[in-house]
Parts: structure tokens; C-alpha cells; sequence
């Protein structure tokens, strides 16, 4: 899976080099993923505080991940969440059994 594409490793800018990458569409996907874990670890593992801040940048206001239903927009939590089967699940197949061949 690629998630950067057009590494550059030496910029050079005001304050000193640094390297710069760009996200691939995937990258953008997985943002999410990875800032949903930035707040578990903000929660749980910097006592003395957040160590970075992801700010908005229009109005400042900090960058979280929120679950909501697609379809009434309700915050969720995992025991609002109920598993049905969906239509990837191959024919006949239970979950967590190995696909047939």
C-alpha cells in the first residue's frame, strides 16, 4: 500500500532543512485512523497534556475524529454500534471462517 508519493527528503526553508512528502488518496484516507489514535494516546498516555495540538485553520478550533451515524448524524460509541453482514461477504460465508475455494 502507498500511502506517500513525491518524497522530497532535502528541503530547505526558513527555519532549516526538513523533508517533505505528499499523501496519496489512501494517505488521506488513513488520516483519520491515525488521528483517532493521536486522541486515544492524548487520553491516555500524556499525563502532563496534549504534546501537539492539530489546529483548524480558519478558526483555530482543535481537530478531532467524531463516529456518527451516516444517516441522522447521532454521535456514536461502540455500544450504539450493531454488526450486520454486508454485500463484500462472500456467498454462503460466516464470519471469521475462511473464504471456500
Amino acid at each position: 500500500m502507498v500511502l506517500f508519493r513525491d518524497w522530497q527528503p532535502s528541503q530547505t526553508g526558513s527555519e532549516g532543512p526538513y523533508e517533505e512528502y505528499r499523501l496519496t488518496e489512501k494517505g488521506f484516507d488513513l488520516y483519520p485512523v491515525l488521528m483517532a489514535i493521536r486522541d486515544w494516546g492524548d487520553a491516555y498516555m500524556a499525563p502532563e497534556g496534549q504534546p501537539v495540538r492539530y489546529l483548524h485553520r480558519e478558526c483555530t478550533g482543535e481537530a478531532h475524529v467524531r463516529l456518527a451515524c451516516d444517516v441522522c448524524d447521532e454521535p456514536m460509541t461502540a455500544r450504539d454500534v450493531t454488526v450486520a453482514l454486508g454485500p463484500g461477504l462472500m456467498d454462503g460465508g460466516v464470519v471469521g471462517e475462511a473464504p471456500r475455494t
